[in-house]
């Protein structure tokens, strides 16, 4: 069996509804030589069923399994199984779009000074399709970086070892994971988001970010003081933070931590 060019990383719980949609679409993809890195995180309903079923009909499924351990220690534990040197990622109601992985591909493999690459997302939501526009070039998406996560997740491409070298996802952030190391990886190597659209995206009442806004804030806002000392413009991620802070009252502690070790001090 060849060694496949690419990695699609995706960690599934309790996602039986949609995953085949989700697996199907990477396996439709132009790019034959891939592996579907399926982990499924301790589910509770027939995720597992689904993925196996998957795997007994295309052998480049490998399927996982293990006790919930939420996403970030599971896609860790995806990277060391990925054989790929090219790892794409993809969330369990998300579908790749044609194209996807061979334009990211030829992308990082035409710019080696490149270490991920991303794309423009189209949002399916309860109002209709949207279009969810990116900046493009790797200047756009560093000025954007202390505000907003300028790559969606679900879209990215990225160098497995050059994120293994990073230490992966830092566990510690339960919610936006990637955003954290997004920081550390631009300090080491580029980033472009092509300009077509690359991945649906599914948002939905009852997704993790809807579901549990109030933590998944309160993460982006410790991933900016993390990587405050790192970032590309410090003052607009201190601007970042507090404009946050305030849409969260029960976490203003944690910002008055901050801002006394911080900036108090340097009055």
């Amino acid at each position: 069996m060849e060694k496949p060019l690419i990695s699609v990383l995706l960690s599934a719980y309790n996602a039986g509804a949609t995953v085949a949609r989700a697996i199907h679409s990477c396996l439709r993809q132009s790019v034959t030589r891939i592996e579907v890195v399926a982990i499924d995180d301790g589910s509770t309903d027939n995720t597992f069923d689904v993925l196996q079923d998957l795997a007994q009909k295309d052998h480049r499924v490998r399927v996982f399994r293990h006790p919930n351990m939420g996403l970030t220690r599971s896609l860790n534990q995806g990277l060391w199984l990925c054989r790929a040197p090219l790892v794409a990622r993809i969330d369990a109601d998300d579908e790749c779009l044609t194209g996807r992985l061979q334009k990211q591909m030829d992308f990082l493999q035409a710019h080696p000074d490149y270490g991920m690459v991303g794309g423009q997302v189209l949002l399916n939501t309860d109002t209709g399709l949207k279009v969810l526009a990116l900046p493009v070039t790797h200047r756009e998406i560093l000025n954007a970086l202390p505000r907003d996560n300028p790559i969606v997740h679900p879209s990215v491409m990225f160098r497995r070892q050059l994120v293994l070298d990073l230490g992966g996802y830092d566990e510690s952030f339960r919610y936006a994971q990637d955003y954290d190391l997004w920081f550390r990886l631009l300090r080491r190597a580029k980033a472009y988001n092509l300009p077509e659209l690359v991945v649906l995206r599914r948002i939905h009442s009852n997704m993790l970010g809807e579901a549990h806004g109030q933590a998944q804030l309160a993460c982006s806002i410790r991933v900016r003081i993390k990587n405050l000392a790192i970032s590309p413009n410090p003052l607009v991620s201190l601007e970042a933070i507090v404009r946050r802070a305030v849409k969260l009252p029960v976490y203003f502690p944690v910002v008055r931590q901050f801002y006394r070790k911080h900036i108090k001090k340097n009055k």
